[in-house]
């Protein structure tokens, strides 16, 4: 009853607090709904998305063999791109969270849509819908990192998706440029998993750069490779991936394939894939064309030789010297009634080699022959001799495979054939009777009656223009025709190329290159290949020294270094009481007199470049000693004198042999071969126009290329006053008386 009371009590309460007017109103406030988390972009990618990457033969494209996959069923069914996994030999998949990568099963692909359905061992989250609408950001997998961006930036990964604000995925990177709706991926998925959607190539395909579809990777039983192009299908150019998938080629389908620079061909479930080499005359007057440069600088392009198309996005080979001092030149077909403008991007004047960009694709081109050339092979040489509108194929036969290096031979290997050239030839290719390149006209050269038409050997020519494509190779930047000296040879500058390390020392059209390097004009082994070496074979600055002008007048500089500068006049230097003078190079300016003391009764000067300091530079810079003496003559002869002079430590060669010139008698010694790029000529002589006679001294250190021409015109402006000079006369101290 208690108990039943207190209740009784309790109840009594509620209701007078719900009715009675004395108490205090009271008010119940009920909880909110729950709200949905907002979408967090990172988490959201880690859960529906993986990183797919094969292992295999994939081309060098950056979506072929990995890629993004979007997972599509929580049971482990995932969606990617085909280029990520046709022909892998294993698919890893990685899982955020999961430390090691899951191999993934291939369940069905479909090359021209490029997407694959895989199956993993693995439970995912609710796959996310495919109905979006308006994306806000973009989500996918690169090197191992799950990646967000705004909707705004497209990323390039294959596989990558948009998403919008509730999750939904609005699109899939599939086949760039068009982003796949993910309405229509999900219409494929279905597909393919009926099996109504199977392979329809047997390999993987991209759009190539310049027209064309580059196979990523192949499954088991194709014919083509990973890095092929197919180039045309029945004969057809090929545009890309939607102009081959709108006709898949089938058994009977011929095409046409690229690979390693060379044509291949076949016809599907026909005839097996082989080299497609041979070009008839109609190809080969579309692949060789004239090159057109302003040869006398009036601004109108004349013909100046030929050239071939190696590849149909435009690269054109043909000879340096032909477009030597161009950057602009034109490019004109058989007949003349078509040309096109295109500029050298590529040069090597010690290979005699240039490459032309031309804008545009499609081009019939040429391939390199892979066959070394060899004794009476058959062959044609193609071009526009003299320049003309016509195209001339001209037959022969390879006479010659080897041929030795002479005074203007590029650095790469010549060989000789019987194919008629003239002038206009040049840079035009010389084909096998495939029509593959095995040679690049480069010279004719008249040996009394017979005339040696000589190519570059295409095997060495084809690396060098594989780096030509990439800019300057082996470059002077000048063309040099040779000019016979006697026993010498010296160079004609014909053109400059700016931009080159001619260009920039200020070298000129007509200049005559008297010295360049240890090398000048009174040397039988100055040839274009020794000229190239010289300049290639290091970094550092090479002198180099030229005529220019008439009257003529002599500049000196450095390849890499000092411009070209007018070079002062000789000029006479003199003891200081002018008992000794000689002629000095201009820019010897640099003199330290010799005047008798105690010791001596030498006269003379040193004379050497502004500040040369010859105690301690001696052998290392150009310098000149002259003085005489009566006590070396009283003291020693001529030969013992010499003797005394001695530069082992600085040079490893000595030569002596006795001198007359005129009244000077005596010995004459050189050192050559020494340590500084500097080699030394001195003379002792006894003057017998004078008696007693005094010995005179000349020693003359200079770079090997300019000793001889110092020392001969020291000796030419040699002169001795009577020796010893007469006391001044006493001055009349005066006095008076």
């Amino acid at each position: 009853m208690r108990r039943l009371g207190t209740l009784l009590a309790a109840l009594a309460f509620v209701v007078a607090a719900c009715s009675g007017d004395s108490m205090a109103e009271t008010t119940t406030t009920l909880a909110p709904p729950p709200t949905e988390p907002p979408l967090q972009p990172q988490a959201w990618a880690e859960d529906h998305l993986v990183n797919v990457r094969s292992e295999g033969d994939f081309a060098g494209s950056p979506i072929a063999g990995s890629g993004t996959g979007l997972v599509v069923d929580a049971n482990g069914l995932i969606v990617a791109p085909a280029t990520a996994v046709v022909g892998a030999t294993r698919v890893n998949v990685d899982i955020a969270g999961v430390e090691f990568p899951v191999q993934a099963t291939v369940e069905a692909v479909a090359e021209c849509p490029n997407l694959a359905l895989l199956q993993v061992d693995h439970t995912f989250a609710a796959p996310p819908s495919l109905s979006g609408s308006e994306p806000t950001f973009a989500a996918w997998v690169e090197g191992g990192a799950w990646q967000i961006a705004d909707a705004s930036r497209i990323p390039t990964t294959a596989g990558a998706v948009m998403v919008d604000t509730e999750g939904a995925v609005v699109s899939m990177e599939l086949a760039r440029p068009r982003a796949t709706p993910t309405a229509e991926v999900d219409q494929l998925t279905a597909a393919m998993r009926r099996r109504e959607i199977t392979s329809q190539l047997g390999y993987a395909v991209v759009d190539a750069d310049g027209g064309g579809v580059l196979v990523t990777s192949v499954a088991t039983g194709s014919e083509l490779r990973p890095r092929d192009t197919i180039s045309a299908v029945n004969n057809a150019p090929l545009e890309g991936v939607a102009a081959l998938c709108a006709d898949p080629p089938s058994n009977g389908t011929s095409i046409d394939v690229v690979r390693d620079g060379s044509r291949w061909e076949g016809v599907i479930g026909v005839e097996v894939l082989h080299p497609a080499s041979h070009r008839s005359t109609e190809e080969l007057a579309e692949a060789v064309v004239r090159i057109d440069v302003d040869v006398d600088g009036d601004g109108v392009p004349d013909p100046n030789g030929t050239g071939f198309f190696i590849s149909s996005d435009g690269y054109v080979v043909t000879n340096h010297h032909v477009v030597s001092g161009n950057t602009d030149v034109r490019i004109t077909w058989d007949g003349a009634d078509r040309f096109v403008d295109g500029r050298v991007i590529g040069r090597s004047s010690c290979a005699d080699l240039a490459v032309i960009d031309v804008d545009g694709n499609g081009f019939e081109y040429l391939e390199w022959s892979q066959t070394p050339i060899a004794l009476e092979q058959r062959v044609r040489s193609i071009g526009f001799p003299a320049g003309t509108d016509q195209l001339t194929i001209q037959p022969g036969a390879v006479s010659k495979d080897t041929v030795d290096p002479f005074i203007i031979s590029p650095i790469v290997p010549l060989f000789e054939h019987s194919a008629q050239i003239i002038g206009g030839n040049s840079g035009g290719p010389v084909v096998n009777e495939d029509g593959e390149v095995v040679g690049v006209t480069n010279i004719s050269r008249e040996l009394g009656a017979a005339q040696e038409r000589l190519a570059i050997v295409g095997e060495e020519a084809a690396p060098v223009v594989q780096r030509l494509l990439g800019g300057d190779v082996d470059h002077l930047g000048a063309q040099l025709y040779p000019i016979f000296l006697g026993p010498g040879v010296g160079w004609i500058v014909e053109s400059v190329d700016v931009d080159s390390i001619a260009g920039d020392v200020d070298l000129r059209r007509g200049d005559f290159i008297q010295r360049l390097g240890p090398y000048d004009s009174t040397g039988e082994d100055w040839t274009v290949e020794v000229i190239c070496r010289t300049v290639l074979g290091t970094s550092d600055a090479i002198p180099i020294e030229i005529s220019r002008g008439f009257p003529e007048e002599r500049w000196d500089g450095e390849l890499r270094g000092r411009p070209l500068e007018l070079l002062p006049e000789p000029f006479f230097a003199s003891s200081p009481d002018g008992v000794v003078a000689t002629l000095l190079p201009g820019r010897w300016v640099g003199y330290e007199p010799i005047a008798p003391d105690e010791n001596s009764d030498f006269r003379g000067f040193r004379a050497g470049l502004s500040g040369f300091d010859w105690a301690n530079q001696f052998g290392r810079e150009p310098y000149m000693r002259v003085l005489a003496s009566l006590q070396l003559a009283e003291d020693r002869t001529t030969e013992e004198q010499l003797a005394g002079e001695t530069y082992d430590g600085i040079c490893a060669t000595r030569e002596v042999e006795p001198t007359l010139d005129g009244d000077f008698v005596g010995h004459r010694q050189s050192w050559s071969d020494c340590s500084h790029g500097v080699d030394i000529i001195s003379y002792a002589w006894l003057d017998t126009s004078q008696s007693p006679s005094p010995m005179v001294l000349l020693l003359v250190v200079d770079e090997p290329s300019s000793l001889l021409e110092t020392v001969d015109q020291a000796i030419a402006g040699l002169f001795v006053a009577r020796f010893p000079p007469p006391a001044p006369p006493e001055e009349d101290s005066g006095g008076g008386g």
